[in-house]
């Protein structure tokens, strides 16, 4: 699939070869790195083809679509967005065992991915000598009396710097869908000459129930709540009784192809 933009991949030469396997080489273009970040990001912005670029951290994997949107948004009108986060935590300072306070509302925490007008931090990059601790600062040190637009994000977004670091990502990754719930009933009319079937299974009964399949009303109440769950409509939309190929159809293979079609939208 083509995505109108291309992902540089700065990758260290001894991993060249594993993440090859994991790559669609239409979307991503990798170079090699250099010894340093700031060197890797050289590299990188030199095959850069785009009007902005995006330079994010592999170390931050659980950045959100939402954030990359908003970043777009503000690229419109701003040659440079840092990503951000707000601290919620008192902020202090220690120097020469000295404690004081800092006022939190004055501090925010530099996230990636960081977006530039290209040329600027590219050409910011080519120039620079010195050592930075993000982009932004490099961008800063460069282009002075140009403002830096800050987007905030409130979402996950953890630089993994730790071991167990690894565990939240795993985790939040691997987490849960949200519980989907769908309800239903059905009725049909007892009437004689046919036979009672629920749940599969064949009433011995003088009557049974009416319908244009075997209208086993337990199996569909379960088949229609399942189609809920995932808004996937009502029976009626896939069983019609205008349809007379699906006649006394079975309501077992109605609820087996239903959670097949399930199984199918994941």
């Amino acid at each position: 699939m083509e995505l109108g933009f291309k992902i540089v991949l700065v990758v260290s030469k001894n991993d060249l070869n594993e993440i090859q396997n994991y790559i669609n080489p239409e979307n991503v273009v990798i170079v090699i790195g250099g010894k340093t970040r700031s060197e890797s990001v050289k590299f990188g912005l030199k095959v850069v083809q785009t009007p902005y670029v995006y330079i994010h951290d592999a170390a931050r994997p659980l950045i959100t679509k939402k954030a990359i949107l908003e970043i777009e948004k503000s690229l419109q009108f701003h040659d440079a967005v840092l990503l951000a986060e707000r601290l919620t935590s008192s902020l202090k300072r220690v120097e020469h065992n000295e404690l004081s306070s800092l006022k939190r509302d004055a501090y925010v925490l530099a996230q990636t991915p960081q977006a530039f007008l290209t040329e600027k931090i590219r050409y910011a990059y080519i120039r620079n000598e010195d050592t930075y601790e993000d982009d932004i600062s490099l961008y800063q040190a460069f282009y002075p009396e140009e403002k830096v637009f800050v987007v905030y994000n409130e979402d996950p977004n953890l630089k993994v710097t730790y071991p167990i670091d690894f565990q939240y990502v795993k985790m939040h990754l691997e987490k849960e869908e949200p519980m989907r719930i769908g309800h239903s009933f059905d009725i049909h009319q007892l009437v004689d000459n046919r036979p009672l079937i629920l749940g599969g299974i064949q009433i011995p009964y003088e009557k049974g129930l009416l319908g244009h399949s075997d209208a086993d009303v337990l199996l569909h109440a379960i088949a229609e709540a399942m189609l809920g769950a995932l808004s996937l409509g009502d029976l009626g939309t896939y069983y019609p009784d205008t349809n007379p190929q699906i006649k006394d159809i079975n309501s077992m293979r109605i609820l087996k192809e239903i959670h097949e079609m399930i199984r199918q939208k994941g």
